[in-house]
């Protein structure tokens, strides 16, 4: 049989460069199928660091809030201190005022029925009284004060909880990115292997083609 009649013969050089397309085709598409999974990965990851930035932003600003809460509780509290310092200043003014007095004050006994006492005991009586009211009102403003650090210490457990979950976010950040780093590896050294195997079949390919252009010289 003659070799350059028969059909073989005849289509030797398309059937040799329709396989060579087939090779090349089904390697650039295997390339971009990995290559579309890992960039999906890739992505995934990209928008659950997004995600955890987002709500360290959000706690942030709860934070920020918080602090402004606080920072009203001291001034509440530096308000309830000078009033402490202004009212033991009045008692002890008063105090003394009362005993000039006392010490200029002469006794005529016009009444016998009153209760007369000496002046050392009338001295401690009314500073007794004095420094008794005085005492009320600054239990009263030590009270407030009191509840005013329970509220700070609320708001600071707060604000120590939120830091706590910003720590935990960056470290869920710091995770997810070194496994984005991992695939970005991964993936830079399949391309590097698949072009490895794109030089050897760029070669072949190459052979294939002189192959093909003996065959129609031969046809």
């Amino acid at each position: 049989m003659n070799f350059k009649k028969t059909w073989l013969g005849r289509n030797l050089n398309l059937l040799v460069i329709v396989g060579a397309c087939i090779i090349v085709f089904c390697f650039f598409q295997k390339k971009e199928d990995y290559v579309q999974e890992y960039n999906a990965k890739i992505e995934a990851l990209e928008k659950k660091v997004d995600s955890l930035h987002s709500e360290n932003d959000e706690l942030t600003f709860k934070i920020d809030t918080l602090n402004v809460q606080i920072n009203k509780l001291d001034q509440e509290l530096d308000f309830k201190d000078n009033k402490i310092n202004n009212l033991r200043y009045e008692i002890s003014t008063k105090v003394i005022l009362m005993m000039m007095n006392l010490n200029s004050f002469s006794q005529n006994v016009t009444d016998s029925t009153s209760i007369q006492l000496k002046k050392p005991i009338a001295k401690l009586v009314i500073k007794d009284l004095i420094t008794g009211d005085g005492a009320k009102e600054e239990l009263n403003l030590v009270t407030e004060k009191i509840k005013l650090y329970e509220q700070k210490i609320v708001l600071k457990d707060s604000i120590i909880n939120n830091l706590n979950i910003k720590i935990n976010n960056f470290n869920s950040i710091i995770s997810t990115k070194s496994d984005q780093l991992t695939l970005s590896e991964k993936l830079s050294k399949q391309l590097q292997t698949d072009l490895k195997k794109q030089k050897i079949k760029t070669k072949i390919t190459g052979g294939v083609g002189i192959i093909a252009v003996g065959a129609v010289i031969f046809i």
